[in-house]
C-alpha cells in the first residue's frame, strides 16, 4: 500500500463538496500524521478483548429501536417512509440480480434444468436452499480493533476481528485498513489541474448550477418543480436512461427508492442531479439523493472472519431496496495517475468512450471556456480511488451476487469532479448480512478459483453451485433469488419485527387501561 501522503501534499487537496464538521473523538491528528507502521502501533494499542451478546434477537431488537427513534426525532426525515420495498418494487429488483447472474454467467454454465424443476415442486430439502443464508454471527469474544474508524461521535462505525485463535497480542493489521478516513472526495491540485480548474470555473454564475428554492419547511419541495434548476437537470439527465417499454426509467430523488429498469451498463446509464449545499435548499430538499447518505442514519460495523477474503461490512438494520444508505468517496483522478495497486480499490467515474453525455453542451449555458474544457475532459477516464483516504465503502467486500450497487449523481456542474458515488441496495438487506459490491469483470477473473463470497453463485472452488441456472433461464432465476431473501426476511420478521410490534400493542393497551382508571 502507498505510504501516507506527507502534510506538504495534503495541503494540495481542493475538496469538492464542503468538508463537515465532525467531532472528533481519539487521536485524530497523530494517526492522520503518523505513516504506516505507526498507524498499525496505534490500531493495535486500541485493540482490546469484548464480549458479544449472542442473543441476536435481544441485538438486533435494541437496534432496530434506536433507529427508529432516530429517524422519528430528525425532522428533516418527516417525509421519510422508512419500510420493506413494495412487491413490484422487490419483484424488480430480483429480476435485475437474475439477469446480471445470467449476463455475467451465459458463457461459463451449463444446463441444470433439474433444479428448476425441484424448486417449482418447493423441494428446498433435496437442494440445501437455506444453506446460503450468509447473516454472520458473530462469536461470543471478539477483538475490537477500534471503537470508532472515523473519529467522528457522529458517525460511529466500530471494526472487529473475528479470526480463530487470534488474540490482542498476535493480531494482525493489514496495511491497506490503515488508511485516512474522509466522507468528501478531493482533487490533488498537483496531479490534477484541468480538475482543479474546472471546480473553479464551476463557481462562475453561468456554469454553477443550484437552485433558490426555499420555504419554511425542514424538506424543501425541489423534486418535481419545474422551477428548481437542479430538478430540471435532474429530469434530463434521467432521459438519458436507456428506456425499456413498460418499465419507468430509474428516479433520484431524497426518499424514493432507486429500482433500476435494466441491469447492463448500470453504472454509465443511470445518473442523477442533486441540489447541494450551495443551493438556497442547503441540500435540505427533495432532490437530494445524497441527503440520506450523508445523514449516515444506517448503523454499520466492519468486521472480519476469514482472513483470505479480508475486512467487510455489515449493518444492525434493515436497509431497503433502492436507498441510498452510504457514499463511496475517495481521491478523483485522471488514469494515467492510477496505479494497479490503486485499480484493485478504485471506481471508474468517467470513460472517454461513454456513448451518453451528461449533457449536451451546446444546449447548456455555460461559458465558451468551461465548454471546451468540460470537452477535453470528457475524452479521458477518471476514477475515484480510495487507496489512500476515503471512507467505509472501500471495505465492502467481492460478491458474485452482489447486493449493492455503486451508482453516480452530480452536484454543482457537470464535470467529473462534481461526481458523487452512492452505495444503493439492491434488494431489502437484512440485517448481518455482508454488504457486498461487484470489483468487476477483471477482478472476478481473478477470483474465479478461489473467491469464498460464498453465495449460491460463487465461483470460486467448484465449477458450478447446487444452484446456477442455465443461461436461458434467466426468468425463472429471480424466483430463486426471492427464494433465499424470503427465507432471510421471515427469520428476522418473526425474531425482531413481530416482538416489537406485540410489545407496542401491549404498551398501549397499558396505557389505554391507566387512561380508563
Amino acid at each position: 500500500m502507498a505510504s501516507p501522503e506527507p502534510e506538504t501534499r495534503r495541503k494540495q487537496r481542493v475538496y469538492t463538496a464542503t468538508v463537515p464538521r465532525i467531532d472528533v473523538t481519539g487521536q485524530f491528528n497523530d494517526y492522520n500524521a503518523s505513516d504506516i507502521e505507526n498507524r498499525k502501533i496505534m490500531r493495535k494499542r486500541e485493540a482490546v478483548l469484548v464480549r458479544w451478546d449472542t442473543d441476536e434477537r435481544h441485538f438486533y431488537q435494541q437496534e432496530y429501536r434506536k433507529f427508529y427513534r432516530k429517524i422519528k426525532l430528525d425532522r428533516d426525515l418527516l417525509n421519510y417512509k422508512y419500510d420493506w420495498t413494495n412487491k413490484d418494487c422487490h419483484s424488480q429488483c430480483f429480476r435485475i440480480i437474475a439477469q446480471s447472474l445470467q449476463s455475467s454467467r451465459s458463457d461459463k454454465m451449463e444446463d441444470i434444468d433439474w433444479f428448476i424443476e425441484k424448486f417449482y415442486k418447493n423441494e428446498e430439502h433435496t437442494i440445501g436452499i437455506g444453506k446460503y443464508d450468509d447473516t454472520y454471527t458473530p462469536p461470543a469474544r471478539r477483538i475490537r480493533i477500534t471503537k470508532n474508524i472515523t473519529f467522528d461521535k457522529n458517525d460511529v462505525i466500530p471494526v472487529y476481528s473475528d479470526l480463530p485463535g487470534e488474540t490482542s497480542k498476535n493480531l494482525e493489521i493489514p496495511d491497506n485498513f490503515v488508511y485516512e478516513y474522509s466522507n468528501v472526495n478531493f482533487v490533488d491540485k498537483s496531479q490534477e489541474p484541468d480538475l482543479v480548474k474546472a471546480m473553479e470555473l464551476a463557481q462562475q454564475e453561468e456554469n454553477l448550477i443550484k437552485c433558490n428554492c426555499h420555504s419554511g419547511d425542514n424538506i424543501v419541495s425541489c423534486y418535481e418543480n419545474k422551477n428548481c434548476p437542479c430538478f430540471k437537470m435532474n429530469k434530463k439527465l434521467r432521459k438519458f436512461q436507456f428506456h425499456i417499454k413498460d418499465r419507468p426509467r430509474c428516479e433520484f430523488s431524497s426518499f424514493k427508492p432507486i429500482i433500476l429498469a435494466k441491469h447492463t451498463d448500470v453504472m454509465f446509464d443511470n445518473i442523477g442531479f442533486s441540489c447541494s449545499e450551495v443551493c438556497a435548499c442547503a441540500g435540505k430538499c427533495t432532490n437530494n439523493t445524497l441527503l440520506l447518505a450523508n445523514k449516515k442514519i444506517f448503523p454499520l460495523e466492519i468486521y472480519r472472519q476469514n482472513p483470505h477474503v479480508g475486512f467487510n461490512i455489515r449493518s444492525s438494520v434493515p436497509i431497503p431496496a433502492g436507498t441510498p444508505f452510504r457514499t463511496f468517496t475517495g481521491e478523483i483522478r485522471e488514469s494515467v495517475n492510477v496505479s494497479d495497486e490503486d485499480l484493485d480499490y478504485a471506481f471508474k467515474v468517467w470513460q472517454y468512450n461513454e456513448t451518453r453525455l451528461p449533457v449536451d453542451l451546446k444546449d447548456m449555458k455555460f461559458t465558451g471556456e468551461y465548454k471546451r474544457l468540460l470537452f477535453e475532459l470528457f475524452q479521458r477516464d477518471f476514477f475515484i480511488c480510495p487507496t489512500t483516504c476515503g471512507n467505509v465503502g472501500r471495505t465492502a467486500g467481492h460478491s458474485c451476487v452482489p447486493n449493492v450497487e455503486i451508482l453516480r449523481v452530480y452536484q454543482k456542474s457537470v464535470s467529473p469532479a462534481h461526481i458523487n458515488l452512492i452505495m444503493v441496495a439492491r434488494e431489502d438487506i437484512i440485517p448481518g448480512t455482508p454488504l457486498t459490491i461487484d470489483y468487476g469483470a477483471d477482478f472476478a477473473e481473478r477470483l474465479k478459483d478461489v473467491c469464498q463470497c460464498g453465495t449460491f453463485a460463487c465461483m470460486g472452488g467448484r465449477k458450478y453451485s447446487d444452484i446456477l441456472i442455465v443461461y436461458y433461464f434467466s426468468f425463472k432465476l429471480a424466483p430463486c433469488v426471492a427464494k433465499l431473501h424470503e427465507l432471510k426476511f421471515e427469520k428476522y420478521r418473526d425474531t425482531v419485527i413481530d416482538v416489537i410490534k406485540e410489545e407496542e400493542i401491549a404498551h398501549r393497551a397499558k396505557r389505554r387501561r391507566l387512561q380508563a382508571h
